[in-house]
């Protein structure tokens, strides 16, 4: 289970927001400086800010264990988060904002219309900013009060969608099914997302493992030194940088094939780890009622309706027992076929205990010597121990589950609906070519 601080994610206050009758002066009256003193919230009520603030300062340490190294952080150079609200605007809004104001670095979060606005959105800003510190920390002073260092978006929302295990494990199995179906990004294509739009996309994704496959595959310098000595210098994150730098390739073509097999190797993860569920143990404990009239047995056949898989023990030797087994078998055994391994374990156990409940001593001596037929003690110990294999199975399944969707369910228990009707979103859906443009343009025209 996660701590409650993680399941929030970056878990602004359930269902917080501010009036909008709500003066600049009352937000400002309430705002809150977090512990470590990086970051102050304001535009909600004190604990709110409070709040806000300290699960920034959350967000901030998972960052810094990732990179390996401190925020640089001054006194006078904290990150302001800022609640507003505006009635004559339809949607929630995230804005990153950062510039030199008095040769004081400042770096502001806006988050509008909070009820409205998706979570990873604000997780995502914030670590754009955050990241940037590091960038304007290699700078010269005259470089950095010119145009302040940032990291490319694709970067920032990699760092983003790897910091929590729930959405690590939502972005890998929606990469998975689009590059089965032949509709990845190549690794030109997610280095290239210089900027990336507000909400829930499949370039996001992407990014998150393009991030993660960077940083495990770099050793000295680390994959987050190159990245920001390269942005301090005003260079470009290209596949060629990539290539010689971070993977030691000798080729671009060669950065392909292994970002190629890192998505394979993402697919067999999933085949290994993630393929067991409720419905498939449900479907094997479906068989464990056993119907003797649905596996060929006569209606006029001295046959209970039906049996448990232990009841079966007091009718062995009746005419009708052997052949209604060996269905029921291969009944089982087809459950396991091209299943996970830690399933197909559990029905090869109840496999076992069906073939063993028809075996019958040859007419050779040796034979009944040396393979007696298995009594009832020896029968109850091999089903008790596949009942007790599926018990451990189930609770891993659910230990699993609730480790991967804890963040979510525990944030959608503690927003507002509209928030919480987001964390069922899928990250399968392609930002337009048309859409992306537009949004490239207007920051571009917004940092001239």
């Amino acid at each position: 289970m996660f701590p409650i601080g993680v399941c929030l994610l970056l878990a602004w206050p359930a269902g917080a927001q501010t009036s909008a009758s709500e003066s600049p002066a009352a937000s400002s009256s309430a705002a809150a400086i977090s512990l470590s003193r990086r970051f102050v919230a304001t535009g909600m009520t004190t604990v709110e800010n409070m709040e806000l603030a300290a699960a920034a300062d959350q967000v901030a340490r998972k960052l810094e264990q990732s990179v390996g190294k401190n925020l640089p952080f001054s006194r006078e150079s904290i990150v302001g988060i800022s609640i507003r609200r505006d009635e004559k605007q339809a949607h929630g809004r995230v804005v990153k904002a950062q510039g030199w104001v008095d040769r004081r670095l400042e770096q502001k979060l806006i988050i509008t219309n909070l009820e409205q606005v998706d979570q990873e959105d604000v997780l995502e800003g914030l670590c754009w900013l955050l990241l940037n510190r590091y960038v304007m920390i290699l700078q010269s002073s005259d470089a950095r009060r010119a145009k302040p260092g940032a990291v490319p978006d694709w970067i920032s929302v990699g760092m983003a969608q790897n910091l929590f295990l729930s959405l690590r494990a939502r972005n890998s199995e929606a990469v998975v099914k689009l590059w089965e179906q032949q509709q990845g990004l190549s690794f030109a294509e997610v280095v290239d997302l210089e900027y990336l739009p507000e909400g829930r996309w499949s370039e996001k994704a992407f990014s998150a493992l393009a991030v993660d496959w960077l940083a495990s595959q770099a050793t000295t310098p680390s994959f987050w030194d190159q990245v920001f000595q390269r942005r301090a210098d005003r260079l470009a994150l290209s596949p060629e940088w990539a290539a010689s730098n971070v993977l030691r390739a000798v080729s671009v073509r060669d950065v392909e094939k292994g970002w190629d097999l890192w998505l394979a190797h993402q697919t067999e993860i999933k085949r290994e780890w993630g393929t067991v569920t409720d419905v498939q143990i449900e479907a094997l404990r479906s068989l464990f009622v056993v119907r003797p009239n649905q596996l060929g047995v006569a209606p006029g056949a001295d046959a209970p309706a039906w049996m448990t898989m232990g009841d079966l023990l007091l009718h062995r030797g009746k005419p009708w027992f052997d052949p209604m087994v060996a269905r029921l078998e291969l009944k089982v055994r087809s459950q396991g076929l091209a299943q996970a391994g830690e399933y197909k374990t559990v029905v090869d156990l109840y496999a076992e205990y069906l073939s063993e409940l028809t075996r019958y001593p040859s007419k050779s001596f040796w034979y009944r010597v040396f393979h007696r037929r298995p009594g009832d003690r020896q029968l109850q110990s091999q089903l008790a121990e596949a009942d007790k294999a599926l018990l451990r199975l189930e609770a891993s399944v659910r230990e699993r589950d609730l480790y991967m969707d804890g963040a979510e369910k525990t944030f959608a228990a503690h927003v507002e609906p509209l928030v919480a009707a987001q964390i069922g979103m899928d990250m399968e859906k392609a930002i337009t070519r048309s859409s992306l443009q537009k949004y490239v343009d207007e920051v571009e025209q917004q940092m001239k």
